[in-house]
């Protein structure tokens, strides 16, 4: 499983969290296991994005999720799994 994939993963569980909070939890060890961690994009330079690109972006994107879920800032989510459809669709 590539990034982006993982990152549609993620979102979905994540969507799905809002009824079951057990799934929002596994969404977030589940990034975590595969390497993804809080401020992940932290230090590294603009051309880091672009080698690799859609696993770089799709990264970042979960690593925004994982430090909306350590800091408790739930808000967060709306926006990012927005951005992150739109990213999964092709729009960025």
């Amino acid at each position: 499983m590539n990034r982006r994939e993982q990152l549609a993963y993620v979102v979905g569980l994540i969507d799905y969290s809002s009824r079951n909070s057990n799934s929002l939890k596994f969404a977030i060890e589940f990034a975590k296991d595969n390497g993804i961690h809080k401020d992940i994009h932290v230090g590294k330079e603009e051309y880091w994005f672009d080698q690799d690109r859609d696993n770089r972006v799709s990264e970042w994107l979960m690593g925004q999720f994982i430090t909306g879920y350590e800091d408790n800032n739930y808000i967060a989510y709306n926006s990012t799994i927005n951005i992150s459809m739109s990213f999964l669709n092709g729009i960025y």
